[in-house]
């Protein structure tokens, strides 16, 4: 099985956890870690290596998830990963990457789930009128009836 950890700087686990339980329910396979202004490095470090421990100690493999690539959860986070291929890190993805990966993340492996993660968010950003629009799909034509 595969653990998920979402990280990032200020608040940005609890927010990302507020809207995906929104969403998906409670994850009982993610943790989240907020990087507070009061925390060390070290103590962030300390955060994950626990939270690597408890994963491995049930036979599990653990993905990082982080908000800025290159920023500090970031960097601790690669800390581990270099150290281990069941461990893998992906920065700057979003909540809809993550609500896709708890769906997928038993079928495909440590690697695919973080290459998906990526290549999710890639295709997720859009702006608004540079494109056909989602609600284009939802609006009526004149002549419709409605049926």
């Amino acid at each position: 099985m595969k653990r998920i950890v979402v990280s990032g700087h200020g608040t940005f686990a609890s927010g990302i956890r507020g809207s995906l339980e929104m969403l998906a329910g409670k994850q009982d396979s993610i943790q989240w870690i907020d990087f507070e202004e009061t925390m060390s490095q070290e103590q962030l470090r300390d955060q994950f290596s626990k939270a690597i421990d408890e994963a491995f100690e049930q036979g599990n493999e653990m993905l990082f998830f982080t908000d800025i690539p290159g920023g500090t959860p970031y960097k601790v986070a690669a800390e581990f990963a270099a150290q281990s291929e069941k461990v893998a890190l992906v920065g700057g993805c979003n909540t809809g990457s993550l609500l896709e990966s708890i769906f997928v993340k038993e079928k495909l492996s440590l690697d695919k789930l973080a290459d998906q993660l990526v290549t999710s968010t890639q295709n997720s950003v859009s702006r608004f009128g540079a494109t056909a629009d989602i609600f284009d799909a939802f609006t009526p034509d004149e002549d419709d009836d409605g049926i």
